[in-house]
């Protein structure tokens, strides 16, 4: 069974030089290679054979080495703005965590104009990392847990809360969150007074 693996080869133009290690540049190309080019390799034993690769500006290969039909490639979530990714994690929830989540994102963006949107700590557990509002540091973290959304303040110990709303990590010496449920009554008011109070935090001078 051939065991497939992706190797990054970058090359300038160099006429006529030629490649003859795997995973660098064919010497079909002739050397006519202006940008990165991904190829997908198909090593059986230790000969190396092209299988299918997708690049560009390699005016010196004939139609039958390219891509089928050069379709479009598909945008990772590299290429995707925050916004989008959160877009994203909001409907991979599928369920009330992802309507509830969408809520709270509308509150906390509507407590201050300059709040902006990030996704942060993608890991293989988490591959699409979690929301973070942004304002001179972070605000507000967000994760969807089974049972709950938590909304994770960084700066929550130095808070004053007189709504009540943390009810979780009460015992951390720097940061306070709030797990909501399916069904509980999210109080926006109060929340956006919270929001409103990380931003000064990280806004006032030592």
């Amino acid at each position: 069974m051939r065991a497939f693996s992706l190797r990054l080869c970058a090359a300038k133009a160099a006429h006529n030089r030629r490649y003859n290690r795997p995973g660098e540049v064919p010497e079909w190309t002739n050397g006519a290679v202006s940008k990165t080019v991904v190829v997908l390799w198909a090593t059986e034993g230790s000969n190396p054979s092209l299988s299918a690769f997708s690049c560009h500006n390699l005016p010196h290969l004939g139609q039958e080495h390219r891509m089928a039909s050069d379709k479009t490639e598909i945008p990772t979530p590299q290429d995707k703005s925050a916004s989008e990714q959160i877009d994203q994690i909001i409907q991979e929830s599928g369920d009330w965590r992802g309507e509830l989540l969408a809520h709270l994102r509308a509150v906390i963006l509507d407590s201050d104009a300059a709040i902006v949107e990030e996704v942060k700590w993608k890991k293989p557990s988490k591959p699409s990392g979690v929301p973070v509002w942004f304002h001179n540091g972070n605000l507000c973290i967000a994760d969807t847990l089974k049972r709950a959304v938590r909304l994770t303040f960084p700066k929550g110990a130095q808070m004053k809360d007189p709504k009540g709303l943390f009810n979780t990590r009460l015992d951390s010496k720097t940061v306070r969150a709030i797990d909501i449920s399916e069904g509980d009554t999210v109080d926006s008011a109060a929340l956006q007074a919270l929001i409103i109070e990380a931003v000064i935090l990280n806004t006032r001078k030592p």
